[in-house]
């Protein structure tokens, strides 16, 4: 999966209007996660908050 893609499947999960979305960490050999972050239009952690999405599966994990 793409940085893009994970940027995509946390727009369809975490749908926030005129949010930023960050990815915050990248998939390592040790997680295999994106964390994106959602940002409201301050560049802060909004409504949305963080979504943790599996790297291999493209499953949702968290969001919070």
């Amino acid at each position: 999966m793409s940085a893009s893609e994970a940027i995509r499947i946390a727009k369809a999960a975490w749908p926030v209007s005129k949010a930023k979305y960050v990815i915050s960490s990248y998939p390592t050999s040790k997680s295999p996660y994106y964390w994106v972050d959602v940002l409201n239009t301050d560049n802060y952690i909004g409504p949305g908050g963080m979504v943790k999405i599996n790297a291999i599966t493209g499953e949702v994990l968290k969001g919070t």
